[in-house]
């Protein structure tokens, strides 16, 4: 899977610094929730792997926003639901691109198919990566200056 910059990165590309700046936040935290909810687990217990893979699917990470979403001020709860699944689904969508990963089951526990188009290599998402923030930081400072 791309790393957490890639993640964070991609994220920030997509939705952007917009005026409502703490969705932008939900959407780049649920970017980074299903490497998070696995890390937690997966370092102190690195035999688990095998049992982590359903993290990486629609409806566990929908479960654990839900779960969070419980922490969250109800003035935000709605956006935080929504904007956080968005940044999973992204994250899905970056995940199963990557080359040599033998897939995803998406829809577990409904269904255990695993799916991966293999189209980018690993080190491809960093030369990508690379050329988004280039891009990002281009277009944020041409909107900064256009705002003065």
């Amino acid at each position: 899977m791309p790393d957490l910059v890639t993640h964070i990165v991609s994220a920030w590309a997509i939705k952007g610094w917009d005026k409502q700046r703490l969705n932008t936040v939900f959407f780049i935290f649920g970017n980074m929730l299903p490497d998070i909810a696995t890390r937690v687990i997966f370092i102190p217990f690195p035999s688990t792997y095998k049992y982590l893979f359903c993290i990486h699917s629609f409806f566990p990470l929908f479960i654990i926003i839900l779960f969070i979403a419980e922490f969250i001020n109800k003035d935000v709860r709605r956006d935080f639901i929504i904007w956080s699944y968005l940044g999973c689904v992204l994250h899905q969508v970056m995940d199963i691109f990557q080359y040599g990963i033998g897939g995803y089951a998406l829809f577990f526990p409904f269904y255990n198919r695993l799916f991966a188009f293999s189209l980018i290599r690993l080190n491809y998402f960093y030369v990508l990566t690379i050329i988004l923030l280039i891009i990002i930081l281009t277009f944020s400072k041409i909107y900064i200056r256009k705002e003065r």
